[in-house]
């Protein structure tokens, strides 16, 4: 039966997304049967939001389609677990057995679950790991490596029963919620611990000790680190290259962690290790090496041991978090020490009680921005997280970009820039830097419209230069920064740019971090020019584009079929005032269609018209708004119009075309009538006062 109290919800693991989004699971215990620990038969998923918004979902194992055994605990094993692969989506991984009594039946499973709770996608990784010494299943031996874009999937790893290797599979989530099997390699190891890393390139590495016994010394080997690294969506490793040999025996390795570094170059592991004979001190080896395996920079440094069974996390910010947990006398909470390391073995202390107090799990996280998140005892029905502000070592580098590489950009962050005088946007880096081929930068209107995509490449014309070793101008076309009053912000690829020294691919940005606005739209004062541009704005403007050959081609295929013809048409329209943007009924089309007989070989015009604005939130004229569709077609390589379904087959030589109205067609008729009837006028008058003047006389 159920109970009329529920147990106490409690905080099991947390995870975040890359913009700080905070990802926790509640669990509820259902009964003990030591070493298990069972919980209630539910995934229950809070999401709290930079905004403090919080949202969340609660599945039973039922509607899972999950064995109830992966919702028991073991001491050093979770089988339930989940990874926030990429945005708004969690990847899960679980296991299920045909016979719970076999162990050889187990089976890894992923699924795919977005932050609605709405189950996506299923996906088999693998046979259990089994010992098959004991004959028992142990889960939770995979491990998950995110990549450094997440949008670009995995790394999994898993060791292979009864033997000495490892699976490496690399995958990848769609933005559909599907997982796709990118590459699958397999590799041997003799020693433990194996680390994965997500390397600058976009690729991974492994990372693994090797043992050479000791002449001298009994029991206290030499150890060597070795890496393989992994292209993303290549089976093929590079490898192994020993990155790291000790001098000296060594009686223990505390710990090994890699991740890559937002501070320096490439990616950087830490080895922890005692000495032999064995002191009172911990010898720390960072090693800084490249997405190829070189090395290129080793630190050493001592460390009291002052505590047992610490972890370490590397910090975005330079150095590393050291922390350990210690039993409370009241056993619903442990004791959290730690401290702030850098590399030259200085201690920075948080700024909150020490030891402070976090629940009977621990399990804490650090976000972005040097936040420290730590989950605190339950109690009744209220869990809670508390944070602190971690010291940040390379904090002066930080000018709210998100990358440390950054010095400054114009515009700054927040600025209001006037779109008519602004022509390009640059980026000055602390250190010298090279342009890399293929890596975009991209410019959006709030919303994640798109408004240019400007890359280093042979077609993409002169839109991207370096002015200096520090510094790099992107040429900004006139239809950008085309709404007043409007937030714009920009993206930059990992890897946009690298450093000129050592060849290592540089991180970009990857959210709204580097935003400003445009002025409001002035109101000026009505004259005769004017007047004349508002009567022009009022009446709609027919025009006319062009179908590059392959268009043409397309297009004949289908276009005795009116159905086809008219979808074609309407989707090309739609795709078009998407680009602007403007509202889907200001473009449109009389469905007519002609060769154009100066070009060879042949090519389709056709009809584009544009609508004057209905709505004060759809306001832009329709001048501009042709002008805008002329230089976005021109421009297609770095506008949304060259990765249209439809819009990529307009001619970007040919541009927009309008057909000129009867009042721009008579404008110089209509004036010289004016100006006639003026000087007649005037004239009429010279002659009335002159016979006036002529009779008072007589």
């Amino acid at each position: 039966p159920i109970p009329e109290t529920p147990s106490t919800p409690r905080v099991l693991n947390i995870d975040n997304y890359e913009d700080g989004t905070i990802v926790v699971r509640i669990v509820r215990l259902n009964y003990t049967a030591p070493p298990k620990f069972c919980l209630e038969e539910n995934l229950s998923i809070r999401t709290i939001y930079p905004n403090g918004t919080v949202k969340g979902f609660d599945l039973s194992a039922d509607t899972l389609n999950i064995q109830p055994f992966n919702f028991c605990l073991l001491s050093k094993f979770n089988p339930l677990r989940f990874y926030p692969v990429k945005k708004n989506f969690l990847f899960l991984t679980y296991a299920e057995a045909e016979d719970v009594n076999n162990p050889f039946t187990y089976n890894d499973w992923g699924m795919i679950i977005d932050l609605d709770g709405v189950i996506k996608s299923k996906f088999w990784l693998g046979t259990s790991f089994v010992n098959t010494t004991t004959n028992e299943w142990l889960p939770a031996q995979d491990s998950i490596r995110l990549n450094i874009h997440r949008d670009n999937g995995f790394l999994r790893t898993a060791p292979i029963t009864s033997t000495n290797s490892m699976i490496l599979q690399q995958f990848k989530v769609n933005e559909n919620g599907e997982i796709q099997l990118l590459a699958k390699s397999y590799m041997n190891f003799t020693a433990t611990p194996v680390e994965t890393v997500a390397t600058m390139d976009g690729g991974y590495a492994i990372i693994y000790p090797g043992i050479t016994p000791s002449s001298t010394i009994p029991f206290a080997p030499y150890i060597s680190i070795h890496g393989f690294f992994l292209q993303n969506g290549n089976p093929e490793p590079q490898g192994p290259f020993v990155l790291y040999q000790t001098p000296n025996p060594v009686s223990k390795i505390i710990l090994l962690d890699c991740g890559f570094t937002k501070v320096g170059f490439g990616q950087t592991c830490i080895l922890v290790l005692n000495v032999a004979p064995a002191t009172d001190q911990n010898t720390f080896i960072k090693m800084d090496f490249l997405s190829t395996g070189t090395v290129y920079n080793i630190t050493i440094f001592q460390n009291p041991a002052d505590l047992t069974d610490f972890a370490i996390m590397p910090l975005d910010y330079g150095g590393y978090l050291l922390f350990s947990t210690a039993p409370n006398l009241d056993k619903t909470k442990l004791n959290l020490y730690g401290y702030i390391l850098d590399d030259n073995s200085k201690r920075y202390n948080w700024n909150i009680s020490y030891p402070t107090i976090t629940n009977f799990i621990g399990d804490i996280l650090i976000l972005p921005n040097n936040t420290l998140v730590i989950p605190q005892p339950e109690s009744g029905q209220t869990w809670g997280l508390i944070t602190t502000d971690l010291y940040k070592i390379e904090g002066a580098r930080d000018h709210g970009y998100g990358n440390l590489h950054i010095f400054n950009t114009t515009p700054i962050i927040g600025d209001t820039i006037d779109p008519s005088g602004i022509e390009s946007l640059t980026i000055k880096f602390y250190s010298k830097v090279n342009l890399s081929p293929y890596r975009n930068v991209t410019i959006l209107q709030d919303g994640g419209i798109i408004r240019q995509i400007t890359s280093v490449s042979n077609d993409n014309g002169n839109f991207v230069e370096a002015i200096d070793d520090y510094t790099i101008k992107i040429k900004v076309i006139d239809s950008t920064f085309n709404q007043p009053n409007t937030k714009y912000y920009v993206l930059i690829d990992d890897g946009f740019v690298e450093s000129k020294d050592l060849q290592e691919p540089i991180i970009g940005i990857q959210d709204n971090a580097w935003n400003f606005n445009t002025t409001q739209q002035e109101v000026t004062q009505k004259s005769i020019s004017t007047f004349y541009e508002t009567k022009l704005n009022e009446s709609s403007i027919n025009g006319k584009v062009r179908l590059t050959a392959e268009g043409t081609t397309y297009f004949k295929s289908f276009k005795h079929d009116k159905i086809k013809r008219k979808e074609f048409f309407d989707n090309l329209t739609q795709e078009l005032a998407k680009a602007v943007p403007v509202g889907p009924e200001r473009i449109t089309t009389n469905y007519r269609h002609e060769i154009d007989t100066s070009a060879s070989p042949e090519q389709y015009i056709i009809s584009i018209n544009i609508k004057k604005a209905k709505n004060s939130n759809d306001s832009r004229s329709v001048n501009l708004v042709a002008s805008d569709l002329n230089t976005l077609i021109k421009y297609k390589l770095i506008t949304v119009i060259g990765s249209g379904v439809y819009t990529n087959y307009l001619d970007e030589e040919y541009g927009y075309e309008p057909i000129p109205r009867w009042l721009e067609e008579h404008l110089s008729s209509i004036l010289g009538t004016i100006g006639l009837n003026i000087i007649l006028l005037l004239f009429a008058y010279w002659v009335n006062i002159h016979l006036i003047l002529i009779y008072y006389k007589k």
